[in-house]
């Protein structure tokens, strides 16, 4: 009856967009090959979270969706720890706060500064966001305003898929980043930046700033990446996942 209940609140959270498209796709074929698709993409992230978080602290979802991370992060910080699972797509909180016990789910996106701004769509089915400054009405958090509600626990891990939104979430992320140090799973994506008026190299300035190094995910393990080499694989891709881990913890399990 779970799995029922929640097959059909994926297919909720989503119809709006497929009857605005006009896509004839049926649900359930929707499901299992969006399914596999997940499973396919998160597989680097499965194994960082047999090794490298921590449990018992936090970790903190940017740009949920529909809380698939979210779901395995919550598995590393287990019973005792807590997930922030932040989306501005109310839809998508549907699905989130189903995950489990231990997920918190924000309608907000991580921005530079708290605040309001403007919430647009785009991405395969319409269900990728963009958040921009501007008259709007999508609550805007910086993840540094976030650390007193965490009751003193650490936030080990940082997952970030935000269509562009990069710089401005770790800009946000001052604080978090010099007294925590978590390990930031990061999708850049160049066209995304460059919308926002950022490039890649901006991301990657702002984390080298940090003490942060780049490392390169894959199912036989974690390997540093020359700055370089992630500059030039965003440009020719669009895209791309990196795990960047400050330079204290680069000697610990999984690296």
């Amino acid at each position: 009856m779970a799995i029922a209940n929640l097959r059909q609140r994926f297919s909720d959270a989503l119809a709006p967009w497929l009857e605005r498209r006009g896509m004839p796709v049926p649900r359930g074929l929707l499901l299992g090959v969006y399914r596999w698709y997940k499973f396919i993409d998160l597989m680097p992230l499965r194994r960082l979270i047999r090794t490298r978080i921590e449990p018992g602290t936090v970790a903190i979802d940017v740009g949920a969706h529909l809380g698939f991370a979210s779901r395995l992060l919550a598995k590393g910080v287990g019973p005792h720890g807590r997930v922030l699972a932040l989306e501005p797509q109310s839809e998508m909180g549907l699905w989130i706060t189903a995950s489990g016990d231990n997920i918190r789910y924000l309608n907000a996106a991580a921005h530079e500064h708290d605040g309001l701004g403007s919430l647009s769509r785009g991405g395969s089915f319409g269900t990728d966001s963009y958040v921009g400054i501007g008259p709007g009405d999508a609550r805007l958090v910086a993840l540094d305003s976030l650390l007193v509600d965490l009751n003193g626990r650490r936030v080990s891990f940082l997952k970030i898929d935000v269509q562009g939104g990069e710089y401005e979430v770790l800009a946000g992320a001052e604080t978090v980043l010099r007294i925590h140090r978590p390990d930031i799973f990061l999708e850049l994506g160049g066209r995304g930046l460059a919308r926002a008026g950022h490039t890649v190299d901006d991301v990657i300035r702002l984390l080298v700033n940090a003490n942060y190094a780049p490392h390169r995910t894959s199912l036989f393990g974690v390997r540093p990446i020359g700055i370089e080499a992630v500059v030039r694989n965003v440009r020719h891709r669009g895209f791309a996942d990196y795990l960047f881990v400050h330079e204290s913890r680069v000697r610990q399990p999984g690296i």
